[in-house]
């Protein structure tokens, strides 16, 4: 049978709104029930996306054909979530029209990468630059002890094919753990059930005012769902996103005067529920993550810092005697062929703890967010701390910019 060439379709010329999208949707009999989401009608909606023209469902006898709206890529089992039938050929079909346009994934789902959906105090979205300067040019695995708002772990899996991995078979794995129990429970909760969590966060939305505040704070929810949706509602309207309990375990920060706030994004959720199906999340102490750990991966130590102004980061406190501990594991793992990145506050009892020629120090300057006087939050140092040279780093090859959230 003769190979039926490709073909490209391009709207950029369109009048791309309303009715026009309607007509366009109606023209090529997109399946009534897909119409209706807004999910995929979001994506069509872009004027930067890569849709292939077979979930348009042009009929039995029509040749699968790609439409091309820019520059970024939809791929095909994203789509396919949305429950749009996927044709045999897509696959081969794919990487032909990527070769014929000359088109380059960063990740998956480029231009809508997953974001922290939490607002937590130390969160390293500021210095993610930094960051990425400091991270190994390869790794395998990834572990992160102190998980708080996920910024670097989002960061990496945004970026997963733009880092190179030791080994050739089988894919990255990520082991996010957290001493908050009730925190760790919330993540499980978007990765697992999003939609019941969007429910009722929806219904939380509501109560977004001092009296909707104190109200939601008493509660003590036995589902797990709930749970989650009140952690959540607390984090994004509480003083400064902060996390503190009293001595009976009960969180007692101040509502933050913010009325109708937004509590969360529905399409961010679902991209953070679609990278934690590839992370294994554990609740407990630092130490207890690395059972499986090998040589070749990466560890990405955050501790609530040494002498700062919030330091009850669990009902038990981070303290000397566990800032010693970590820095033993992380000497442990350095001699096991590990990469380790840690970030600290800049004291010389840090700096005493990790040592030259073992690990590398990086002075950089951030803010602190929880100062209550904003007049407070001046660039203050901190220490980056890694135990593998600059030539090892992805800042020996800057040129090659991977992709940050804004």
């Amino acid at each position: 049978m003769r190979r039926s060439s490709l073909r490209v379709f391009s709207t950029q010329n369109l009048p791309w709104t309303g009715s026009s999208r309607e007509r366009f949707l109606r023209r090529y009999s997109l399946r009534p029930e897909i119409r209706k989401r807004g999910d995929l009608l979001h994506h069509l909606n872009q004027p930067q996306s890569l849709i292939p023209w077979s979930i348009l469902s042009l009929g039995r006898n029509m040749e699968p054909r790609f439409c091309l709206f820019g520059f970024s890529i939809l791929i095909l089992n994203r789509i396919n979530e949305y429950g749009v039938s996927k044709n045999q050929n897509s696959n081969r079909e794919f990487s032909e029209i990527k070769a014929r346009v000359g088109l380059g994934i960063m990740s998956e789902y480029a231009k809508r990468p997953a974001k922290p959906f939490l607002k937590w105090a130390g969160g390293k979205t500021q210095i993610m630059d930094k960051i990425e300067e400091n991270l190994p040019l390869k790794f395998n695995d990834y572990y992160e002890p102190f998980l708080g708002g996920g910024s670097v772990f989002f960061f990496i899996f945004n970026n997963r094919t733009k880092i190179e991995q030791i080994r050739k078979r089988g894919k990255r794995k990520f082991f996010l753990s957290d001493k908050n129990e009730e925190m760790i429970a919330t993540y499980e909760v978007v990765r697992d059930e999003p939609s019941s969590l969007i429910s009722e966060l929806s219904s939380l939305q509501k109560k977004t005012n001092k009296e909707g505040y104190y109200e939601i704070r008493k509660q003590n929810p036995r589902k797990k769902v709930k749970r989650a949706a009140r952690f959540i509602f607390l984090n994004k309207t509480c003083y400064n996103g902060l996390y503190r309990v009293n001595k009976e375990g009960k969180f007692n920060v101040p509502w933050n005067g913010v009325k109708d706030a937004r509590i969360f994004d529905r399409r961010n959720i679902e991209e953070v529920n679609y990278a934690l199906k590839t992370a294994d999340l554990f609740a407990g102490d630092f130490e207890e993550l690395f059972a499986n750990v090998k040589a070749g991966d990466l560890i990405y130590a955050d501790p609530p810092y040494h002498i700062q102004g919030f330091r009850q980061y669990t009902s038990d406190g981070f303290l000397d005697e566990e800032h010693h501990r970590l820095a033993n594991l992380l000497t442990r793992l350095t001699k096991k062929g590990c990469f380790v990145l840690h970030s600290n506050s800049y004291t010389t009892f840090i700096e005493d703890l990790y040592p030259d020629p073992m690990f590398h120090r990086c002075i950089i300057q951030s803010r602190r967010m929880i100062n209550r006087d904003g007049a407070g939050r001046k660039p203050i140092p901190e220490l980056l701390i890694r135990n593998y040279p600059m030539e090892k780093s992805l800042g020996s090859r800057f040129e090659q910019k991977l992709l940050i959230e804004e």
